[in-house]
């Protein structure tokens, strides 16, 4: 992919300002359905880590912008934090190419160390990121429990409903809105009081379930489906993407 995004002209140069970088990591994200961040954060961003934060753009030939990411640098390393690109990048090799050139402007640097985040094994990123030759390392997570309760120590791949989705579940199945606990400090479960109608909002649309956000929002929604006697929301749809998204979602909803 590298070879075809050379053989196509594509050409990288470090930018001077955030306009380009903002642009496509806007229409990115809108892509996907979800709110781009506020181009002031990024701004803040570039100021505050000064010569650590860097934008490199990817051009075709003409010289239009296709694909650009932002990256910190610390110490011997570069971290590739945000990006974005345009619609027909994948076709053009460009994301693939921004990481090359990424990665050789780093060597040229004597940097010994790129940061590609970190990915569940058996994923499709942990074998995009795994095919570019990079070696894991494992990260371990932290978790702040409640004395009373215990985490088994493995990272399931699994779709869970933590308990207070399942208390919603449970309000919207008798119709009802949740009452107050004995103590009255929240809802208690399986407590209820009519409910008719229930409005689900999502920031990213909840179809195809293939990634963290999107799995949560899809089993939430199914158990929510299941219980009300209509569909618990609608789904915006501003492209033929989307739109097929939405056709395949409405077996939950």
């Amino acid at each position: 992919m590298v070879r075809k995004g050379i053989a196509r002209g594509l050409v990288s140069r470090i930018d001077a300002d955030l306009d380009r970088f903002f642009a496509l990591y806007a229409d990115n994200v809108h892509r996907h359905g979800t709110p781009p961040l506020a181009k002031r954060y990024f701004e803040m961003l570039y100021r505050t880590f000064d010569r650590d934060c860097e934008v490199l753009t990817v051009t075709e030939p003409g010289g239009k912008a296709v694909s650009s990411v932002l990256s910190f640098y610390f110490r011997d390393e570069v971290l590739p934090y945000y990006a974005g690109d345009v619609a027909a990048a994948r076709d053009l090799a460009a994301n693939d190419f921004r990481y090359w050139e990424l990665l050789r402007r780093a060597c040229e640097r004597g940097l010994r160390v790129f940061d590609f985040g970190r990915s569940k094994r058996g994923t499709g990123p942990f074998a995009f990121k795994k095919n570019w030759g990079l070696e894991p390392t494992p990260l371990a997570y932290e978790y702040c429990l409640v004395p009373s309760r215990a985490h088994s120590g493995a990272q399931s791949a699994q779709p869970e409903v933590p308990g207070a989705y399942g208390t919603l579940a449970a309000t919207a199945h008798s119709g009802g809105e949740p009452r107050r606990s004995a103590s009255g400090q929240g809802p208690g479960v399986n407590e209820a009081t009519p409910m008719e109608t229930l409005l689900f909002l999502s920031h990213r649309l909840p179809y195809p379930p293939n990634k963290g956000d999107k799995v949560r929002s899809y089993h939430l929604l199914q158990a929510l489906g299941a219980a009300l006697p209509g569909p618990p929301g609608y789904l915006y749809r501003r492209s033929a993407r989307l739109a097929a998204c939405g056709r395949g979602a409405r077996s939950v909803c």
